[in-house]
Protein backbone atom coordinates (compact mmCIF):
# COMPACT_ATOMS: atom_id res chain seq x y z
CA UNK A 1 0.00 0.00 0.00
CA UNK A 2 1.39 3.39 -1.00
CA UNK A 3 2.20 5.85 1.75
CA UNK A 4 -0.44 8.55 2.23
CA UNK A 5 0.14 11.53 4.51
CA UNK A 6 -3.58 12.20 4.75
CA UNK A 7 -6.09 11.40 7.48
CA UNK A 8 -9.81 11.40 8.16
CA UNK A 9 -10.72 14.32 10.42
CA UNK A 10 -14.36 15.16 11.28
CA UNK A 11 -15.49 13.18 8.25
CA UNK A 12 -13.12 14.99 5.91
CA UNK A 13 -9.85 13.79 4.39
CA UNK A 14 -7.11 16.31 5.11
CA UNK A 15 -3.31 16.40 4.88
CA UNK A 16 -1.20 15.61 7.90
CA UNK A 17 0.70 18.74 8.98
CA UNK A 18 4.39 18.00 9.51
CA UNK A 19 6.69 20.47 11.27
CA UNK A 20 10.08 20.23 9.49
CA UNK A 21 13.00 21.59 11.53
CA UNK A 22 15.96 20.44 9.41
CA UNK A 23 18.52 22.85 7.89
CA UNK A 24 16.92 24.72 5.00
CA UNK A 25 18.20 22.78 1.99
CA UNK A 26 17.35 19.42 3.53
CA UNK A 27 14.05 20.80 4.83
CA UNK A 28 13.00 21.85 1.34
CA UNK A 29 13.77 18.38 -0.02
CA UNK A 30 11.78 16.77 2.78
CA UNK A 31 8.93 19.25 2.23
CA UNK A 32 8.72 18.29 -1.44
CA UNK A 33 8.58 14.60 -0.46
CA UNK A 34 5.82 15.31 2.08
CA UNK A 35 3.75 17.16 -0.54
CA UNK A 36 4.16 14.30 -3.03
CA UNK A 37 2.58 11.99 -0.47
CA UNK A 38 -0.32 14.31 0.30
CA UNK A 39 0.96 15.97 3.48
CA UNK A 40 1.40 19.62 4.41
CA UNK A 41 4.96 20.57 5.39
CA UNK A 42 5.55 23.45 7.80
CA UNK A 43 9.19 24.44 7.31
CA UNK A 44 10.98 26.10 10.24
CA UNK A 45 14.72 25.24 10.27
CA UNK A 46 16.32 25.15 13.72
CA UNK A 47 19.87 24.98 12.34
CA UNK A 48 21.85 26.34 9.44
CA UNK A 49 24.95 24.71 7.97
CA UNK A 50 28.13 26.77 7.61
CA UNK A 51 31.61 25.82 6.38
CA UNK A 52 34.54 25.45 8.77
CA UNK A 53 38.15 26.39 8.13
CA UNK A 54 39.06 24.11 5.22
CA UNK A 55 42.85 24.27 5.74
CA UNK A 56 43.03 20.88 7.46
CA UNK A 57 40.74 19.30 4.85
CA UNK A 58 42.90 20.61 2.00
CA UNK A 59 46.00 19.21 3.68
CA UNK A 60 44.34 15.82 4.14
CA UNK A 61 43.36 15.74 0.48
CA UNK A 62 46.99 16.21 -0.51
CA UNK A 63 47.90 13.13 1.53
CA UNK A 64 45.07 10.75 0.71
CA UNK A 65 47.65 8.00 0.20
CA UNK A 66 47.99 7.85 4.00
CA UNK A 67 44.42 6.66 4.46
CA UNK A 68 43.09 3.14 4.05
CA UNK A 69 39.49 4.38 3.85
CA UNK A 70 37.26 7.44 4.06
CA UNK A 71 34.04 7.46 6.08
CA UNK A 72 31.27 9.93 5.22
CA UNK A 73 28.04 10.08 7.17
CA UNK A 74 26.28 13.12 5.68
CA UNK A 75 25.86 15.02 2.43
CA UNK A 76 27.44 18.04 4.12
CA UNK A 77 30.67 16.12 4.72
CA UNK A 78 30.71 15.03 1.07
CA UNK A 79 30.20 18.61 -0.11
CA UNK A 80 33.01 19.86 2.09
CA UNK A 81 35.56 17.17 1.16
CA UNK A 82 34.98 16.05 -2.42
CA UNK A 83 35.50 19.39 -4.21
CA UNK A 84 38.99 19.49 -2.67
CA UNK A 85 40.03 16.14 -4.19
CA UNK A 86 41.37 16.55 -7.76
CA UNK A 87 39.40 14.37 -10.17
CA UNK A 88 42.56 12.62 -11.36
CA UNK A 89 43.74 11.76 -7.84
CA UNK A 90 43.32 8.14 -6.69
CA UNK A 91 40.96 7.94 -3.75
CA UNK A 92 40.81 5.38 -0.93
CA UNK A 93 37.63 3.32 -0.66
CA UNK A 94 34.76 5.49 0.55
CA UNK A 95 32.22 4.12 3.04
CA UNK A 96 28.92 5.98 3.07
CA UNK A 97 26.12 6.09 5.62
CA UNK A 98 22.80 6.24 3.76
CA UNK A 99 21.85 6.30 0.09
CA UNK A 100 21.59 10.11 0.03
CA UNK A 101 25.20 10.45 1.14
CA UNK A 102 26.21 7.91 -1.52
CA UNK A 103 24.20 9.76 -4.18
CA UNK A 104 26.00 12.99 -3.29
CA UNK A 105 29.33 11.24 -3.95
CA UNK A 106 28.17 10.42 -7.48
CA UNK A 107 27.55 14.12 -8.11
CA UNK A 108 31.29 14.62 -7.65
CA UNK A 109 32.27 11.70 -9.86
CA UNK A 110 33.02 9.23 -7.07
CA UNK A 111 31.26 6.08 -5.95
CA UNK A 112 30.97 4.54 -2.52
CA UNK A 113 32.88 1.31 -2.02
CA UNK A 114 30.23 0.30 0.50
CA UNK A 115 26.86 1.81 1.46
CA UNK A 116 25.17 1.14 4.79
CA UNK A 117 21.50 1.90 4.24
CA UNK A 118 18.00 1.19 5.48
CA UNK A 119 17.49 -0.21 8.96
CA UNK A 120 21.18 -1.11 9.18
CA UNK A 121 22.31 2.48 8.57
CA UNK A 122 24.00 2.95 11.93
CA UNK A 123 27.47 3.97 13.03
CA UNK A 124 27.98 0.44 14.33
CA UNK A 125 27.17 -1.12 10.95
CA UNK A 126 29.43 1.37 9.15
CA UNK A 127 32.28 0.61 11.53
CA UNK A 128 31.79 -3.13 11.01
CA UNK A 129 31.96 -2.67 7.22
CA UNK A 130 35.19 -0.68 7.46
CA UNK A 131 36.81 -3.16 9.87
CA UNK A 132 35.81 -6.07 7.62
CA UNK A 133 37.26 -4.30 4.57
CA UNK A 134 40.56 -3.51 6.27
CA UNK A 135 40.88 -7.11 7.41
CA UNK A 136 42.89 -8.74 10.20
CA UNK A 137 45.82 -6.37 9.66
CA UNK A 138 43.70 -3.26 10.24
CA UNK A 139 45.61 -2.26 13.39
CA UNK A 140 47.42 1.02 12.80
CA UNK A 141 45.67 1.78 9.52
CA UNK A 142 44.12 5.23 9.21
CA UNK A 143 40.59 6.28 8.30
CA UNK A 144 39.71 9.84 7.29
CA UNK A 145 36.45 11.02 8.84
CA UNK A 146 35.19 14.50 7.86
CA UNK A 147 32.25 15.44 10.08
CA UNK A 148 30.42 18.29 11.78
CA UNK A 149 32.52 20.27 14.23
CA UNK A 150 30.12 19.10 16.94
CA UNK A 151 29.90 15.61 15.47
CA UNK A 152 29.15 12.44 17.39
CA UNK A 153 31.81 10.23 18.95
CA UNK A 154 30.35 6.80 18.19
CA UNK A 155 31.99 5.93 14.85
CA UNK A 156 35.52 7.07 15.81
CA UNK A 157 35.22 5.24 19.12
CA UNK A 158 34.16 1.99 17.46
CA UNK A 159 36.99 2.15 14.93
CA UNK A 160 39.57 3.05 17.56
CA UNK A 161 38.39 0.11 19.68
CA UNK A 162 39.25 -2.08 16.68
CA UNK A 163 42.76 -0.64 16.61
CA UNK A 164 42.16 1.70 13.66
CA UNK A 165 43.51 5.25 13.77
CA UNK A 166 40.87 7.86 12.92
CA UNK A 167 41.65 11.34 11.61
CA UNK A 168 38.62 13.43 12.51
CA UNK A 169 38.32 16.70 10.65
CA UNK A 170 35.73 19.43 11.20
CA UNK A 171 34.26 19.80 7.71
CA UNK A 172 31.25 21.94 8.58
CA UNK A 173 29.32 23.28 11.53
CA UNK A 174 25.67 23.62 12.35
CA UNK A 175 24.66 26.94 13.88
CA UNK A 176 21.49 27.47 15.87
CA UNK A 177 18.96 29.98 14.60
CA UNK A 178 17.81 32.68 17.00
CA UNK A 179 14.72 31.77 19.06
CA UNK A 180 12.93 34.71 17.42
CA UNK A 181 13.21 32.91 14.05
CA UNK A 182 10.97 30.18 15.49
CA UNK A 183 8.18 32.42 16.82
CA UNK A 184 5.83 31.31 14.06
CA UNK A 185 6.64 27.65 14.68
CA UNK A 186 5.86 28.11 18.38
CA UNK A 187 2.58 29.86 17.49
CA UNK A 188 1.67 26.96 15.18
CA UNK A 189 2.25 24.48 17.99
CA UNK A 190 0.20 26.63 20.39
CA UNK A 191 -2.64 26.59 17.86
CA UNK A 192 -2.47 22.76 17.83
CA UNK A 193 -1.91 22.94 14.07
CA UNK A 194 0.88 20.34 13.96
CA UNK A 195 0.20 16.61 13.60
CA UNK A 196 3.73 15.25 13.35
CA UNK A 197 7.05 16.53 14.68
CA UNK A 198 10.06 14.53 13.46
CA UNK A 199 13.38 15.58 15.03
CA UNK A 200 16.67 14.49 13.52
CA UNK A 201 19.37 15.47 16.01
CA UNK A 202 19.99 16.37 19.66
CA UNK A 203 21.07 19.87 18.56
CA UNK A 204 17.75 20.41 16.78
CA UNK A 205 15.93 19.28 19.90
CA UNK A 206 17.96 21.68 22.02
CA UNK A 207 17.21 24.68 19.77
CA UNK A 208 13.50 23.90 19.58
CA UNK A 209 13.24 23.42 23.36
CA UNK A 210 14.89 26.81 23.89
CA UNK A 211 12.32 28.47 21.62
CA UNK A 212 9.43 26.71 23.37
CA UNK A 213 10.70 27.55 26.83
CA UNK A 214 8.77 26.37 29.87
CA UNK A 215 5.81 25.40 27.66
CA UNK A 216 7.78 22.75 25.75
CA UNK A 217 6.35 19.70 27.50
CA UNK A 218 2.75 20.92 27.35
CA UNK A 219 2.88 22.05 23.73
CA UNK A 220 4.57 18.92 22.42
CA UNK A 221 2.12 16.67 24.25
CA UNK A 222 -0.43 17.77 21.64
CA UNK A 223 1.44 16.32 18.68
CA UNK A 224 3.22 13.10 17.82
CA UNK A 225 6.96 13.42 18.31
CA UNK A 226 9.52 11.23 16.53
CA UNK A 227 13.30 11.06 16.89
CA UNK A 228 16.13 9.63 14.81
CA UNK A 229 18.39 7.52 16.99
CA UNK A 230 18.85 7.03 20.69
CA UNK A 231 20.86 10.20 21.34
CA UNK A 232 18.10 12.41 19.95
CA UNK A 233 15.54 10.41 21.89
CA UNK A 234 17.52 10.90 25.10
CA UNK A 235 17.83 14.66 24.48
CA UNK A 236 14.04 14.88 24.29
CA UNK A 237 13.25 12.53 27.17
CA UNK A 238 15.74 14.39 29.37
CA UNK A 239 13.37 17.34 28.94
CA UNK A 240 10.44 15.07 29.79
CA UNK A 241 9.15 15.12 26.21
CA UNK A 242 7.24 12.00 25.18
CA UNK A 243 8.83 10.38 22.13
CA UNK A 244 6.22 8.35 20.25
CA UNK A 245 8.42 6.91 17.50
CA UNK A 246 12.17 6.19 17.43
CA UNK A 247 13.74 5.51 14.02
CA UNK A 248 17.17 3.90 14.07
CA UNK A 249 17.89 4.60 10.40
CA UNK A 250 19.04 8.15 9.50
CA UNK A 251 16.25 8.58 6.94
CA UNK A 252 14.00 11.50 7.77
CA UNK A 253 11.40 10.18 5.34
CA UNK A 254 11.32 6.85 7.19
CA UNK A 255 10.69 8.68 10.44
CA UNK A 256 7.84 10.72 8.94
CA UNK A 257 6.35 7.53 7.48
CA UNK A 258 6.44 5.79 10.87
CA UNK A 259 4.86 8.79 12.58
CA UNK A 260 2.11 8.96 9.93
CA UNK A 261 1.32 5.27 10.40
CA UNK A 262 1.15 5.74 14.16
CA UNK A 263 -1.19 8.74 13.73
CA UNK A 264 -3.48 6.88 11.34
CA UNK A 265 -3.76 3.91 13.67
CA UNK A 266 -4.72 5.94 16.74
Amino acid sequence: MALSLRIQDSGQLRPLRVLVTRPLEQALQTAAWIRRHGGEPLVFPCLRVEPCDLTALRHACLELFRYAAIAVTSIHAVRALLPLIPSEMPCPPIFALGHKTAAELVRYGRHAHHIVDGESATASALAEAIVFHLGPSSTGKQVLFPQASEGREELPRLLQNAGIAVTRLAAYQTVAVEPSALHEAVATLRAEAVDLLPIGSPRTAQVLMLALGDDAQRLLSRTLVGAIGQTTTKALRDREIQVDVVAESPSFEDLVSQLALWRQQR
